[in-house]
């Protein structure tokens, strides 16, 4: 019951927050917001600061009406907050896995320009960013070692102009903190840019790459026939 009165109120001040507080004074739901958090304060203490807020929304005029109305809107975060509840966990518990061992120390100048070389190539004037320099300069100055930089160095490897460069200086030096990415995205039939995973993971892990190697020597799988191949195969012979 609490919790249907909750959101119910949570929507009606949502109405309001959005049609203005002119439209609080007299409100149908929030007068039965009150009666409710009345009825429920004996036994959560806090709904009677709530209901007093409300009373203060419905009789409130002009502009102090809005900051009134507000009020009541802070009001409701705490009270959405203390409802907050984990989301349930299915199966048995396990150790989490081990964090990149990777540092967030890079100062702020040099990160928002290396997320800008390696994203939208552009500066915030939209003047075009050269891009191979600023790589160049921060593996010159060993800047590039940060966490929030870490998928998009991996990203990077498909990049015509940088990849290479990305490949050879930055993956290896990431370490161990890069192999899951290049991993999961590896495919042993692709293109350049799986050469260049590959390259990474050998670098990073040496000899416990071996068996992606050797799953790239294997000749790839056949196709699966298509419903026409297994017709044309079933015909008698001389009308294939």
């Amino acid at each position: 019951m609490a919790q249907d009165t909750f959101q119910t109120f949570d929507l009606d001040l949502q109405r309001l927050l959005v049609a203005g507080s002119g439209s609080a004074s007299g409100d149908d739901g929030l007068f039965r917001a009150k009666d409710a958090f009345d009825k429920l304060a004996a036994r959560v203490p806090a709904l009677a600061a709530a209901s007093t807020q409300v009373s203060k929304v419905l009789d409130a005029k002009g502009r102090a009406a809005a900051a009134e109305l507000l009020s009541l809107g802070v009001i409701n975060l705490k009270l959405r907050a203390a409802q907050a509840k984990p989301a349930a966990i299915e199966g048995a518990l396990a150790p989490l896995p081990p964090a990149a061992p990777l540092d967030t120390n890079t100062p702020q100048h040099d990160l928002e320009s290396l997320h800008r070389a390696l994203t939208s190539g552009v500066t915030l004037a939209g003047r075009k960013i050269k891009r191979l320099q600023v790589i160049n300069d921060a593996i010159e100055r060993n800047v590039f070692l940060d966490l929030r930089l870490l998928p998009l160095w991996v990203q990077a490897m498909g990049d015509a102009t940088v990849g290479d460069r990305v490949a050879d200086e930055i993956i290896p030096k990431l370490g161990e903190a890069a192999a899951p990415y290049l991993e999961a995205q590896f495919n042993p039939q692709g293109k350049s840019v799986d050469a260049r995973r590959l390259q990474g993971l050998v670098a990073i892990r040496g000899e416990a790459a071996l068996p992606l190697v050797e799953r790239c020597l294997q000749p790839p799988p056949k196709p699966e026939p298509t419903p026409q191949d297994e017709a044309t195969a079933a015909a008698p012979a001389g009308t294939k």
